[in-house]
């Protein structure tokens, strides 16, 4: 294809089928052609989890000298380096103003083999960025033949931080013809000024959909090479929706995430601050394409075959991730020292943390039968199913539900329910019998009555952290729905009502870092016992040891100040039954 006059170069190649693949690079940090929706919805997100306050970065970095920047390995006193960096990623669904054209937060038909959804598709996505053939994993170089380039660990992985359905109807789609359209997207910041989240920290992805009825283009396109997070971190990934629908209903195969990971991998590197390694017309004359000295100029070759004509005897294609091949995984030393060093001296925002555990991120979505549940339920209407696929990294989860006085509200005024599953949400055993999807019937669990408010709260951990999302839901018919005054909250009931199930506990705040407030309700009054245990499962905190309490609601103060960081576990025992909640401590 042509290359347009302001984005630079662009190049169809096949990806499954012998379908033509479009990859595109803005090399423009902030281009604004002054695009507007004419007929736009609101954006529908993720309320629980969403707009974070970052994390604390317990890590060191300086800005780079200049030696540093074409350093072969990675400068020893870069101490991110050392360990992983975790970066913030949002993803987003831009839908048609109807809320059609893209994955949305239900499953799609599974009568057209479909049966997926924006929330599954995202960790997927992320999922397939992060391990096989990307950020986890770094094979030798193909070229220059027989080198032996160092393959240095890339030290990046990707964080779900949210997953988002933006309604905007001629932003969703690119024009028939494949080119990359300024009015309906292209290099445009609009989307991002429009609709990103937590622009300041995170780097958004926007899932496209295309306009071409056959599916014959995908591709990306990205902010720029190493903006700051100021300036816009964002990159936009063409037509995954499409290629499901349409596979899907002329029985062909369906293009799952993975088949986009390469294509988020190569525009996150623009982001990160590399350039493509390829010359285009080829040249063997040419000066270096990137500036980096270890990653040699290539024709555009999609594969092995491809190559053959420019080369006697033949050379195999790039397998760099900056290139457009079948291949394209592997990053130089050079590559991965720039990533770093832009990372570090323009991007530190964006890290969450870094070291050897990645951060858990509770997300969930709420759904009755295939209609998503964004506010009022209705009882009668089925039973109300929580996703919390999109939840990362969590090695167990904690589900809470009670109703409260009001929208606003947040002290329990009946029954509590509250279970830890001591899994991920992708895979859970209830009652003995294992669940997938991350799916579970909040109906089954809770009594949910007409005319009433609830706080739904998932809290997930891992080694390392602890995330909570929240959300409130109510089951009033009529327009008048109570609601708690901002300056003036709702006291708690005169006697607290048991708990669903029993004895519960929760830990305030998590994470701690000089003290926390344990609330336990007790079903009966007898001898109770309340313990902070360490990762060994070694008490470290004696709170209460077979003190004789009363039943109903009970708090105590716990100081950590002197305590290790870490993932601690607290537990309560009373009247022959057991509550435990994990309480993550960061100094």
């Amino acid at each position: 294809m042509k290359s347009h006059p302001v984005l630079g170069h662009s190049a169809t190649r096949p990806l499954g089928h012998n379908r033509p693949f479009l990859r595109h690079l803005c090399v423009s940090a902030l281009l604004l052609i002054g695009a507007y929706c004419p007929r736009e919805g609101a954006a529908q997100g993720t309320p629980a989890g969403a707009n974070r306050a970052p994390v604390p970065v317990e890590c060191g970095q300086r800005t780079p000298t200049a030696n540093e920047l074409a350093a072969p390995q990675p400068p020893a006193n870069n101490l991110c380096l050392t360990g992983i960096r975790y970066i913030r990623v949002n993803v987003h669904f831009v839908q048609d103003w109807m809320g059609r054209q893209n994955f949305g937060p239900v499953d799609l038909s599974t009568t057209l083999g479909m049966d997926d959804n924006g929330y599954r598709w995202a960790q997927a996505l992320l999922w397939a960025a992060n391990w096989p053939g990307g950020w986890s994993a770094n094979p030798q170089m193909t070229l220059p033949v027989g080198n032996t380039t160092p393959t240095n660990p890339k030290r990046i992985q990707l964080v779900l931080t949210g997953v988002y359905f933006d309604k905007c109807s001629n932003l969703a789609e690119y024009d028939a013809q494949g080119t990359y359209d300024f009015f309906s997207n292209g290099g445009s910041s609009y989307l991002f000024d429009k609709f990103g989240k937590n622009k300041s920290n995170t780097v958004n992805i926007f899932v496209m959909n295309s306009k071409d009825p056959n599916y014959v283009l995908t591709g990306g396109i990205a902010s720029g090479l190493g903006p700051t997070p100021a300036q816009g971190c964002w990159v936009k990934i063409l037509a995954p929706w499409k290629a499901n629908y349409t596979a899907a209903t002329t029985q062909g195969t369906v293009h799952g995430a993975w088949a986009y990971a390469d294509i988020l991998n190569h525009e996150l590197g623009h982001v990160f601050g590399l350039a493509h390694t390829f010359v285009e017309p080829w040249n063997p004359n040419a000066p270096d394409a990137d500036g980096l000295a270890d990653t040699p100029n290539n024709p555009k070759c999609w594969d092995n075959n491809q190559c053959a004509p420019y080369f006697t005897p033949p050379r195999p294609a790039s397998n760099n991730v900056m290139d457009y091949s079948a291949y394209s995984s592997a990053l130089t030393p050079m590559q991965i020292t720039r990533i770093h060093n832009i990372i570090g001296a323009n991007q530190q925002a964006l890290v969450e943390a870094c070291g050897a555990c990645g951060p858990t991120h509770a997300i969930y979505g709420l759904r009755v039968g295939a209609a998503a549940v964004t506010g009022a339920y209705s009882v009668a209407s089925g039973s109300l199913v929580m996703n919390g696929s999109a939840s990362v990294n969590e090695s167990s989860f904690d589900l809470t539900i009670y109703p409260v006085g009001g929208l606003g509200c947040t002290t329990p005024v009946g029954p509590v329910f509250l279970q830890s599953y001591y899994q991920s949400f992708d895979s859970y055993t209830l009652s003995g019998v294992t669940y997938g999807a991350g799916d579970i019937n909040l109906s089954s669990l809770y009594p949910f009555q007409t005319g009433k408010v609830y706080r739904i709260r998932l809290r997930t951990y891992n080694g390392c952290s602890t995330d909570l999302a929240v959300q409130t839901v109510h089951t009033y018919t009529s327009a008048v729905i109570p609601q708690c005054s901002i300056s003036r909250p709702a006291p708690a009931p005169a006697s607290p009502t048991p708990a669903l199930g029993g004895l519960t506990l929760e830990a305030h705040p998590n994470p701690a870092s000089r003290a926390a407030t344990l609330t336990y309700y007790l079903p009966t009054e007898g001898p109770t016992t309340l313990v902070l245990l360490n990762a060994q499962g070694q008490a470290v905190r004696r709170l209460l040891t077979d003190a004789h309490q009363q039943p109903g609601k009970h708090e105590a103060s716990l100081q950590v100040q002197d305590l290790p960081n870490g993932l601690y576990r607290v537990v309560v025992t009373s009247g022959g039954k057991r509550a435990a909640t994990q309480l993550l401590i960061r100094q």
